[in-house]
């Protein structure tokens, strides 16, 4: 064979070993870098889920306090009313009353369809309770958020 072509083949092979060693070094760079970004998004996931578990654990935590202090003011709020009002929550709403004959007839006395005033004010009271009560969970579960 010619001496030339053999130096031409070695140099040929030569290149293509040296392109295949780079191609590889480079292919393990990348490989390398794609691990670590793997490992990185796990641990932050990890990382997260732990958060999330103690946030949960702190809104059940919030969640039933709310929950208990509801009750033990409820039947407070009971207690009073049930005490300066004795007949708050004894009403019962009246009927429907019916239509009116004709359309231009008198109409019917919508005022007689209020419960009591005793009755109301227990409503109200128990109304305003839940809601000061939801204020202060979310106020809760929203800090525990934001930790």
């Amino acid at each position: 064979m010619n001496p030339i072509l053999l130096r031409w083949i070695g140099a040929a092979l030569s290149a293509l070993v040296l392109l295949a060693c780079v191609y590889a070094k480079g292919r393990n760079d990348v490989q390398v870098k794609f691990n670590a970004y793997k490992a990185e998004v796990a641990a932050a996931a990890h990382a997260q889920e732990e958060q999330t578990r103690r946030i949960e654990v702190k809104n059940a935590k919030a969640t039933q306090e709310a929950s208990d202090l509801h009750r033990k003011q409820l039947a407070v709020l009971r207690s009073y009313y049930a005490q300066r009002l004795p007949n708050a929550g004894t009403g019962s709403l009246p009927q429907v009353s019916g239509s009116a004959p004709r359309a231009d007839g008198a109409s019917p006395d919508y005022v007689s369809a209020i419960p009591p005033v005793d009755v109301l004010a227990s409503q109200c009271a128990e109304t305003t309770l839940m809601l000061t009560g939801l204020q202060g969970w979310v106020s809760r579960v929203t800090e525990n958020t934001n930790d």
